[in-house]
């Protein structure tokens, strides 16, 4: 997962991807749950972080997951590449 701010881009970390037709879980420092809301767009929220909330599109050759995410004060963009 590479985590992308305003003021740069933080050192590429692992994640877990769980993603089936309808739904999605991230998990890192936090977990993230969400469902689709159109053809590879989903919408996630956190339980672990309160107001965490994420949008995230799944690219045409479902090889890698990108959009942009928010946690209180802080936000930026996701790049997460499911081929590794």
């Amino acid at each position: 997962m590479q985590t992308i701010y305003a003021t740069g881009s933080e050192k590429p970390r692992k994640c877990i991807v769980r993603l089936d037709e309808k739904t999605i879980r991230i998990e890192y420092e936090y977990a993230y749950v969400g469902t689709l809301t159109s053809p590879r767009h989903y919408s996630l929220t956190s339980d672990d972080f309160p107001g965490g909330k994420a949008e995230l599109e799944l690219s045409e050759d479902r090889d890698t997951l990108f959009g942009t995410w928010s946690e209180g004060q802080s936000s930026g963009t996701w790049l997460i590449d499911l081929a590794e």
